[in-house]
C-alpha cells in the first residue's frame, strides 16, 4: 500500500510569503484513497472532495491570487525549493 491509498496532502503559501491576515492553500485528495461510508461501501474520496470544494468555495480573493503568484513562480516551484517540487513539476509539465 503506497501513500496515495492512505494520504491527502495539504500545503500553505501563507507562511512562506508572510501573509498576515490572508490565507491560500490547496489539498490534494489522490484517486486512489478510500472510505467506507455508512452503508460498508468503498467510494473514492477524490469526487466527494471535489464536490464539497466546488459548493461551499468560490475561490480565493484576487488580491491573495496575485500575491501567491509572486512567491510560487513556476521557476520556484521547480527548483526544489518548496517541500512539493516534485508533484508540481508533474503538473506544470505538458
Amino acid at each position: 500500500m503506497g501513500a496515495r491509498e492512505v494520504a491527502t496532502e495539504c500545503r500553505s503559501f501563507s507562511k512562506n510569503a508572510g501573509f498576515t491576515g490572508m490565507h491560500l492553500a490547496y489539498t490534494i485528495v489522490p484517486k486512489e484513497l478510500l472510505a467506507r461510508g455508512a452503508d460498508g461501501n468503498t467510494m473514492s474520496l477524490n469526487p466527494l472532495w471535489a464536490r464539497r470544494t466546488a459548493i461551499k468555495f468560490n475561490g480565493p480573493p484576487y488580491i491573495i491570487q496575485k500575491a501567491t503568484a509572486t512567491v510560487a513562480t513556476p521557476s520556484s516551484l521547480m527548483n526544489g525549493t518548496h517541500y512539493e517540487s516534485r508533484l508540481t513539476r508533474r503538473w506544470l509539465r505538458p
